[in-house]
C-alpha cells in the first residue's frame, strides 16, 4: 500500500477497490466533495443486502462489509 497525499483543491480518479479517505475535518468550515460512482443494479442490490452504503445517512457494518473484500 502506498499514502498519496492530494493537495487542497485537486481531484482524483479512481478504481472503486482503492483505499481511500481524510482525515476529519478540525475547522469550523464546511468540507465540500462531489462524487460521481458508476454502479451495475446487482453490485448496489448486493451492497445493499450486506448492509454497505455510501450515504452519510445510514449506519455502515464496515467490519461485515470489510470482510467480505479480504482474500
Amino acid at each position: 500500500m502506498e499514502h498519496i497525499e492530494v493537495p487542497r483543491g485537486s481531484i482524483t480518479v479512481h478504481d472503486e477497490w482503492v483505499v481511500h479517505g481524510s482525515g476529519g475535518n478540525t475547522s469550523d468550515k464546511w468540507r465540500k466533495t462531489y462524487v460521481i460512482a458508476y454502479r451495475s443494479l446487482a453490485t448496489i442490490k448486493h451492497e445493499r443486502s450486506i448492509g454497505f452504503t455510501h450515504s452519510h445517512n445510514d449506519t455502515v457494518n464496515w467490519k461485515t462489509a470489510l470482510d467480505l473484500y479480504r482474500p
